[in-house]
């Protein structure tokens, strides 16, 4: 069987996870099947052992440049939402379902209730109340929390901007591609000239030369 790349183990882990609960039978809203899979997916194992959570940087890039889900709406969403079908809004839920489960398992204002929250939904109780009671927190609080804990994770990652500048325009001149894109020309200079792996679905980007991409697909 061939070595899977960090990628494609992380997708493996998500669909595995999924399996899992179903297997158990246990209920829960679809936000936290969502957030739980995709926590899962950052799974490392290691020859000392198993470490679990982290950055998906693909989730943080999403949520730094789009509007936000409301956290209300957000907890509501069903697998018939409208939501899904759309590819943006689906990213970004993804990416907020993500890391409102990892601030609720990791955070220290919130891990130590996790398990009374996980426990609670399994009797079928409503979201709103029943997360705004576990923390003794309004739900507005509770995103407010949830907006410092991304903007955190962004600081560590230390992200950074990449203008535009002379030696982009100038290498633009030698970036030839086959799809006739000027902004795709744009992106993969930039990304040459400040060593930058560029996060895209576009499949011409993936297969550029020299070109470091990670895939940013669901």
């Amino acid at each position: 069987m061939p070595r899977l790349s960090s990628d494609e183990f992380g997708v493996v882990a998500h669909e595995y996870a999924h399996l899992f609960l179903h297997s158990k039978g246990l209920r829960m809203p679809l936000w936290l099947a969502e957030g739980v899979a995709e926590v899962f997916s950052t799974i490392r194992i290691g020859e000392n052992g198993v470490a679990i959570g982290g950055d998906l940087p693909m989730r943080t890039q999403t949520l730094r440049k789009r509007p936000w889900i409301p956290l209300a709406q957000l907890l509501a969403t069903t697998v018939d939402s409208p939501i899904r079908v759309n590819r943006d809004a689906a990213d970004v839920f993804y990416a907020e379902s993500w890391a409102f489960t990892q601030m609720l398992v990791f955070s220290s204002g919130y891990r130590d209730r996790f398990g009374l929250l996980w426990n609670v939904l399994q009797s079928g109780a409503g979201d709103l109340e029943t997360i705004a009671h576990t923390y003794g927190k309004p739900l507005s609080a509770i995103g407010a929390d949830l907006h410092d804990w991304v903007q955190q994770s962004k600081k560590e990652l230390m992200l950074q901007e990449a203008p535009l500048s002379w030696e982009v325009a100038d290498e633009l001149r030698f970036t030839i591609l086959k799809q006739q894109d000027p902004a795709d020309r744009f992106l993969v200079a930039t990304a040459r000239v400040y060593d930058l792996t560029l996060v895209t679905a576009d499949e011409h980007l993936m297969n550029v030369p020299g070109l470091n991409v990670l895939q940013n697909r669901c």
